[in-house]
């Protein structure tokens, strides 16, 4: 019974993952606080240091990875800076992301988290979630089906930003199936 895990692990790395979803660009600023701001009543954050990591189905396909499964993801960013380092980010971790659209006139999902003392003080969101045009949705499905066909597994991965509307999802589901 002991080795039930390892065998597990074992069969679970020969698995290819296949997430579709809604992509974003997680920034953490980390500091202090020691004063009250003069403008506002509102601490005031001294940054020290800060970090960019996969956030939303991105952040999925990263903890997957950190198990060792192979994983393809599926998302839209913006032909931006954010999403430029999204997918930086996503070489970095081996995922394969040929399936990431680059929306033109979209624009990258990026939530900001500011933390003092191990508190999150405030989140700051740069979003439009007034879905995609259908050109992108189209050609996020399109790269999905083509994923789809060497995955054993799929994730669907929605945050309501857009990126799996209904139809997408039944449309994936079906041929998920076929």
């Amino acid at each position: 019974m002991h080795h039930l895990p390892k065998l597990l692990f074992n069969e679970a790395s020969k698995c290819h993952v296949l997430c579709v979803g809604d992509v974003m660009l997680d920034n953490f600023y980390y500091g202090t606080t020691n004063r009250i701001s003069p403008e506002a009543p509102i601490p005031v954050l001294r940054v020290e240091r800060e970090t960019k990591t996969l956030g939303g189905a991105a952040n999925v396909v990263n903890n997957l990875r950190s198990l060792s499964l192979g994983c393809s993801l599926v998302g839209v960013v913006g032909e931006d800076v954010e999403g430029r380092k999204v997918l930086e980010l996503l070489k970095e971790k081996k995922v394969q992301e040929q399936g990431m659209v680059q929306g033109s006139g979209v624009q990258t999902i990026v939530k900001n988290r500011f933390v003092a003392q191990d508190q999150q003080l405030l989140r700051v969101d740069f979003e439009k979630t007034i879905g995609y045009e259908k050109s992108v949705t189209d050609h996020l499905l399109k790269n999905a089906k083509k994923l789809l066909a060497k995955a054993q597994v799929m994730i669907l991965s929605d945050y309501g930003k857009g990126a799996l509307p209904p139809t997408v999802i039944r449309d994936l589901l079906d041929y998920g199936k076929g």
